[in-house]
């Protein structure tokens, strides 16, 4: 089993959950944040949404899933950042559960 997490602005969240839906993800759960970044910061910034003066409202979704599902999660999301050409593209990352209860 494996954690994904998916990292979106507020305004893709919409297109993420049907795109969940769409690769038979119907279980997952979603958290609202605030993206951050110190403009002066030697880390890489294009990762970021946002500056340290003005929050910009993003979205957290993770799921447990199995391997096959994630990897086919993956391949939708890349494809949905290509086809779009975001400035802030989606993010996933994904974990190894190694025991759940």
């Amino acid at each position: 089993m494996k954690l994904v997490t998916i990292l979106t602005l507020e305004e893709y969240q919409e297109d993420i959950k049907k795109l969940m839906f769409k690769n038979q993800i119907s279980i997952f759960s979603e958290i609202d944040m605030q993206g951050y970044y110190k403009a002066d910061s030697s880390e890489n910034q294009s990762n970021w949404f946002a500056n340290d003066r003005i929050g910009i409202t993003s979205k957290m979704n993770f799921a447990f899933l199995p391997e096959a599902s994630v990897q086919i999660l993956l391949e939708a999301i890349s494809q949905f950042n290509a086809q779009n050409q975001l400035t802030n593209p989606v993010h996933a990352f994904v974990m190894h559960v190694e025991q759940a209860i």
